[in-house]
């Protein structure tokens, strides 16, 4: 995962990723803008290893759910949701359970912000369908 999008354009963030891995990525650009906002090597490495790629704007995400810039909890639910070390729905749960311990002294509100935006995070959680070769211009 890429948590901050300028990393992706600094970084060798899929190096490590595995054929066939998953890789998410935060970014600013919908499922349909990103393909052309990543560097050309980045693109090669999600073609050649057939990379899982996904994208969510997780800001927009915390911001709509009066979460501010805090995007942890977003970005661990989509984590959790690609990933298969759970099921979704009982990884949800297991995420869910945690903000109530997490933050049930400061009160239902929050609590229930940090509900919509694990909701909110699925609903804006998107695969890219991107090319199986890079175009040669």
């Amino acid at each position: 995962a890429c948590h901050q999008y300028n990393y992706i354009e600094r970084y060798d963030m899929l190096k490590k990723v595995r054929k066939g891995g998953t890789f998410l990525l935060n970014s600013p650009f919908s499922k349909d803008e990103i393909w052309e906002k990543l560097p050309k090597k980045a693109q090669e490495q999600i073609i050649e290893k057939e990379v899982n790629f996904y994208v969510i704007d997780a800001t927009k995400v915390a911001q709509d759910a009066k979460l501010g810039r805090r995007t942890n909890t977003i970005l661990q639910t989509c984590f959790f949701a690609i990933s298969g070390i759970l099921p979704k729905d009982d990884a949800i749960k297991r995420i869910k359970d945690a903000i109530v311990k997490s933050y049930s002294h400061k009160g239902d509100t929050v609590i229930q912000m940090n509900f919509n935006g694990v909701d909110k995070a699925i609903e804006n959680l998107f695969k890219v369908d991107y090319p199986k070769k890079l175009q040669v211009l």
